[in-house]
């Protein structure tokens, strides 16, 4: 066994799960192939357990379901800051102008 029909067989072998004797001396000769099927292996295991039902207190699931109508929420501005905004613009254009009457 090659290292192409070594990666064909972990991609496949969720389906056809039959380690041949191939399989396992490609293994034990194939540093590269090791190190992949190892990572493949750790993936695997890592995803399965990801999908393990856990409960969250009461306090955390407050807490994201706050962040997430806060998010919700459009921005606003107050009336007054866009009047303060508004203001500074327009102190910036008559500065602007008088320099450049200058």
């Amino acid at each position: 066994m090659n290292c192409n029909e070594f990666q064909y067989w972990l991609v496949t072998r969720d389906i056809f799960f039959n380690e041949t004797p191939d399989t396992l001396f490609h293994l034990k000769t194939c540093d590269a192939c090791k190190n992949l099927y190892l990572a493949d292996t750790c993936l695997e295991k890592n995803i399965r357990s990801g999908f393990i039902r856990q409960e969250i207190s009461k306090e955390l699931f407050s807490r994201i379901d706050l962040a997430i109508d806060q998010a919700k929420k459009p921005f606003r501005l107050k009336k007054a800051e866009i009047a303060a905004f508004s203001a500074w613009i327009a102190f910036i254009a008559v500065i602007m102008t008088l320099l450049i009457l200058q």
